[in-house]
């Protein structure tokens, strides 16, 4: 927290000062972007860290999300830029972070003091004897998800913030920040601290990381250090585990496989080390003396700029905590970083299936009425009353797996789409700036596009919940199936439609191949087999004939779109134009 001497407000400062920006001229604004560019070496603020700042500094309470590295940190200290009588307060849940953010600050010649029960003395208690009410500037909460995440347990203190907001003089604002607040968490942790969304300021940069690559295995930690023979091939590593008792493990077979001289480049950071020793060991991480850092979540909050490689050894909590361990990497937006998720097989382990009670078959079934009047539609009623028993079987099932994983991040974890696309689902991220190239996204979009011969489809377009059309939407060709008319077909007329046996036959095949690639490709999976090709899709390839004949025909007349068009649209293709040549023969 920043120290600086204090100088008592008149009312009507108090009152101007909460009413509106209007009491900032733009002289102001200029003065912290100037002073801003003097201590940073003359880098120029974003707009938005002003606009943070310029709330603060006319009273208003802040909500700030943002990835991780992103300069969220700034505003902490920037309205001491301009206000050099004021103490601003920052609550963080870890001393390391503490200790971080002070040194970070006395570089930006702001005074920062880390107090804690490591630090406080009796001289600081004779500070807190002073009445500090007319000079406090704002109370600052970092890592505010922890207010909901570890308010029960590990830091207790933050489920009592709602207390202490009550004990603060009204015209004092908070800002409130965190890389992975979901909307439930932002909710939450308004009420707690009594902030009014509409009398507040609330900026949602969003927490995706356009430069870190994404990736789960289910291999083990030996790529980390494979073949090295020098320090240089070690990449600068953060791996994070999940309980103490691990990271020994962890460090003792990473030592193990390297040679003699580069065991030290291994070093270990957990919460029962002592203050010193946890200083220390961040000290010679960061400033490269060490090459891997094996820590739990006491490095989940610390800062380092050149950490290349963020590895999960082990299923996180939730979804939320290993977006923080993974925004360890990179943090500089020009460094090419990964984040790899290493999943125990007991996560993905199915030990048995488990039937709702309340389902009945017959809810399922099919229409009363099937008087279509077309024999296609008939057929098609038929199919389904035939199949929809077995589907409502499946519905009703629960799967049931070896490891308990929260259910967000096992979703992460079985995406078959863009895995981003599930973190901006759930995060509710605003719209990306720019695409991400497939290879650098995630290994699911970097696998989709290797599977292309052509323009590779976009993995994480402009709209979060956008990126699985334009993978479905990007019209790849297809070798023996690709198009040899010389143009598109003219879909705007009547398409031959199939009828009786034959479609049938056609419906009936895509139907098992659905079931058999669901219980091969997919065993480990929670898709069900009209999750891969959905019944509107099935129903439109088996109604038209030999028309479609391209992954591009299919995109055209696919709506919606199928999301598994590029990865399977070439195999569902063959199989019809096999049954269309043998019925023809």
């Amino acid at each position: 927290m920043a120290i600086v001497t204090p100088r008592l407000l008149s009312h009507e400062e108090e009152y101007g000062r909460s009413r509106s920006y209007a009491i900032l001229e733009a002289a102001t604004r200029q003065r912290l972007e100037e002073t801003f560019q003097q201590r940073m070496g003359g880098r120029v603020p974003h707009q938005w860290q002003v606009d943070v700042t310029e709330a603060l500094l006319v009273g208003l309470d802040c909500t700030v999300i943002a990835g991780t590295g992103s300069g969220k940190t700034m505003p902490f200290v920037m309205p001491t830029f301009v206000e050099f009588d004021k103490i601003y307060f920052i609550i963080s849940p870890l001393n390391a972070l503490e200790a971080d953010q002070a040194g970070r600050f006395a570089d930006l010649k702001v005074p920062a003091a880390a107090v804690n029960r490591t630090t406080f003395s009796d001289k600081l208690m004779e500070v807190c004897k002073i009445r500090l009410t007319h000079v406090i500037g704002a109370f600052i909460i970092d890592e505010a998800h922890c207010i909901t995440q570890w308010g029960g347990n590990f830091r207790t203190e933050y489920s009592g913030l709602d207390k202490f907001r009550a004990l603060v003089p009204t015209p004092v604002p908070f800002l409130v920040t965190s890389a992975t607040l979901t909307p439930f968490q932002l909710e939450q942790t308004r009420s707690n601290l009594s902030i009014e969304e509409t009398r507040s300021f609330y900026l949602n940069l969003g927490n995706d990381h356009p430069n870190i690559k994404q990736e789960i295995d289910f291999a083990a930690l030996d790529f980390i250090v494979a073949g090295a023979e020098k320090k240089e091939d070690i990449p600068r590593t953060i791996i994070f585990v999940n309980d103490v008792s691990k990271t020994h493990v962890v460090a003792h077979r990473l030592r193990a496989m390297v040679p003699d001289p580069l065991r030290p480049e291994i070093a270990l950071l957990h919460a029962r080390r002592s203050e010193d020793s946890k200083r220390e060991t961040w000290r010679r991480f960061k400033e490269g003396e060490v090459r891997i850092l094996v820590a739990t979540e006491a490095a989940a909050m610390v800062r380092d700029g050149r950490t290349a490689l963020a590895v999960q050894f082990g299923v996180p909590e939730n979804l939320a905590v290993w977006l923080q361990r993974a925004g360890r990497a990179g943090r500089s937006p020009l460094l090419e970083a990964t984040a790899v998720m290493l999943v125990e097989r007991s996560a993905i382990q199915r030990v048995g299936v488990k039937k709702e009670a309340g389902v009945r078959e017959e809810e399922s079934g099919a229409p009363a009425d099937n008087s279509s009047g077309s024999e296609f539609e008939e057929e098609e009623e038929k199919l389904k009353a035939a199949t929809t028993t077995a589907a409502a079987a499946t519905a009703a099932a629960v799967i049931k797996y070896r490891k308990t994983v929260e259910q967000n991040l096992r979703a992460w974890i079985e995406a078959e789409g863009c895995r981003r696309d599930v973190a901006d689902a759930y995060f509710d991220n605003p719209p990306r700036r720019s695409p991400i190239s497939p290879s650098r996204c995630c290994n699911n979009c970097a696998t989709a596009a290797s599977l292309t011969t052509g323009p590779p489809p976009a993995s994480a377009s402009a709209t979060p919940s956008g990126a699985m059309v334009a993978l479905a939407t990007a019209p790849p060709p297809l070798d023996a199936l690709a198009d040899t008319t010389g143009g598109d077909h003219d879909f705007n007329t009547a398409l031959e439609r199939r009828a009786g046996t034959h479609l049938k036959t056609v419906k009936s095949s895509l139907m098992e191949w659905r079931f058999t690639i669901r219980q091969t490709k997919y065993k480990f999976s929670s898709l069900k087999a009209d999750n891969i090709l959905p019944d509107g899709a099935l129903t439109t390839i088996v109604s038209l004939r030999r028309d479609v004949k391209t992954i591009h025909d299919l995109v055209r007349v696919l709506n919606p779109p199928w999301p598994h068009v590029n990865v399977h649209g070439a195999e569902v293709l063959k199989i019809v134009r096999e049954l269309d040549l043998a019925e023809d023969a």
